[in-house]
């Protein structure tokens, strides 16, 4: 009987696999004949300057989000959205520099905070984001290229997320993090010289467009059966869980490196500001577990920490202080979302990031708060 079952079941489960391997093949063809990229494969690269993670210039390509597939182009700094037009003299410049909620790849760009903020005044609006950016490279960023293009205004958004936390802010991103860069510069997977299978996966795997897509897909239903069917929430997977709580730690051993070194990079952008002779603004954008007691509670205990240790408000009260001391202009993002309403509503709940009506809320506080500059 088992030698009768083993024999079933071992052709078939090559049979399977041959077949998956088919219609990966398949598929694949069809995302290169079609022309499509899936973020992230392709997408980011070295800076050979400085060292920093930048976006491919002249990128197309799709992101697959909980929203569906969102076009993505990038332009030839490897930002999306249009560059400043030197003929158009009358708009002033907006630059916004930021991590992965000013990339926004989980939204169209038209329906960005950074492009809602252009139409609104109207002014020209450059969206310097990249994923996983600290202050650090922003600022390294804004010396080595983004004063060339001579901005009016620079908005400086800090997501009260990781922006604080030490490996965000004193941090190698190749080093730490492992990855391979190719001849032309481009950022590959993690380092896959350990093993023959690692390499194989690198080469095959993990240079498919239609792997990146599927695993998209993918991890989106898990989502969706995970909180919608099962009404379960995990916070396990979150990869800076500690990091994230560290900001939001009462204890100042635990706390304080964090804030000197964030501290020390605002007072830099500030004397950058009187320098070159732009209005600096610095948007605080707030960690969504903070608008939700429980979930912040849950986040604590997920990560086998006392709840009584953390503060969800220290991170605003300590920036309002110092950005107060120093007179520097502060828009509290959670503050004003409250005032519009349920502030969780500007938060996609599969990713963190700005839901639709979060960009349109943080576009509407930004253009108000920017309008006095002469717009």
């Amino acid at each position: 009987m088992l030698r009768r079952l083993y024999r079933w079941i071992l052709p078939a489960c090559v049979l399977a696999c041959l077949s998956l391997m088919v219609a990966m093949g398949v598929a694949e063809i069809l995302c290169r004949i079609a022309g499509v990229r899936c973020v992230p494969h392709g997408y980011y690269r070295i800076d050979p300057g400085t060292g920093l993670v930048l976006a491919r210039p002249d990128y197309s390509g799709v992101s697959c989000s909980d929203v569906g597939t969102v076009s993505i182009r990038t332009n030839e700094l490897g930002f999306r959205g249009p560059l400043f037009s030197d003929s158009d003299t009358t708009r002033p410049r907006v630059l916004f520099l930021g991590d992965s909620f000013v990339q926004a790849l989980n939204a169209p760009y038209d329906s960005t905070f950074v492009a809602r903020v252009a139409r609104a005044l109207p002014c020209q609006s450059l969206a310097a984001g990249v994923a996983g950016w600290g202050q650090g490279d922003e600022l390294l960023w804004l010396k080595t290229y983004g004063l060339a293009l001579r901005p009016d205004v620079v908005v400086l958004c800090v997501f009260l997320g990781n922006d604080l936390s030490v490996d965000n802010l004193a941090r190698d991103h190749i080093s730490s993090h492992g990855y391979t860069v190719d001849a032309h510069g481009i950022l590959g997977g993690r380092d896959a010289s350990r093993s023959l299978w690692s390499s194989l996966l690198e080469r095959t795997v993990y240079g498919s467009d239609a792997y990146w897509i599927l695993r998209a897909r993918l991890a989106n239903f898990a989502w969706f059966l995970r909180t919608r069917l099962l009404h379960r929430e995990n916070f396990r997977h979150a990869p800076y869980l500690r990091s994230f709580l560290t900001i939001y730690e009462r204890r100042p051993e635990e706390r304080r490196n964090c804030y000197e070194i964030f501290f020390d990079l605002l007072g830099q952008f500030a004397a950058l500001a009187e320098e070159q002779h732009f209005r600096l603004l610095v948007a605080t954008i707030p960690w969504d577990c903070t608008l939700y007691p429980s979930r912040f509670s849950q986040v604590v205990e997920d990560a086998r920490r006392s709840r009584s240790e953390y503060d969800p408000a220290l991170a605003d009260s300590l920036i309002g202080a110092y950005m107060g001391e120093h007179r520097l202009e502060l828009v509290d993002l959670g503050a004003a979302f409250r005032e519009h309403g349920d502030p969780r509503a500007a938060f996609s709940p599969r990713d963190g990031h700005f839901s639709p009506l979060g960009h349109r809320w943080a576009a509407e506080v930004l253009a108000r708060r920017l309008a006095p500059s002469g717009f």
